[in-house]
């Protein structure tokens, strides 16, 4: 795997091994953004289609974003636990942003409020 940003597919192995330590992290980096674009538009594709729109809009590229984020950050997860079950940490991190939303998500300010503090 050599550092040449690439948008060609990208083997789990490839990622795997450079989560685990195969490559700098930012090869990762690197080659992560053209993936995370096309399982992005894939799904916001698909929810299009699922409301027979032939273009996905804002909400669709939104929520396909927020899903892929929610499922990269679980894998990365599990590539530093590989003990533990793949879909059940995926079932975990779905959940987690319910759970956010419900606990701190009163109105949009006080969840700006809250990330900005947390973050300083």
């Amino acid at each position: 795997m050599d550092a040449t940003p690439s948008a060609s597919f990208i083997s789990t192995s490839d990622v795997l091994s450079a989560i685990r330590g195969g490559q700098p992290p930012l090869i990762v980096d690197v080659r992560r953004k053209p993936v995370f674009r096309a399982a992005t538009d894939m799904i916001a594709g698909a929810l299009a289609r699922r409301d027979d729109r032939e273009a996905p809009d804002f909400t669709d590229r939104t929520v396909a974003g927020a899903l892929v984020g929610v499922w990269m950050s679980a894998l990365f997860h599990w590539a530093e636990h590989p003990e533990e079950d793949m879909f059940a940490t995926i079932d975990r991190a779905m959940e987690l942003p319910r759970i956010w939303c419900a606990r701190y998500w009163k109105d949009w300010i006080s969840a700006l409020t809250f990330i900005h503090t947390t973050m300083m």
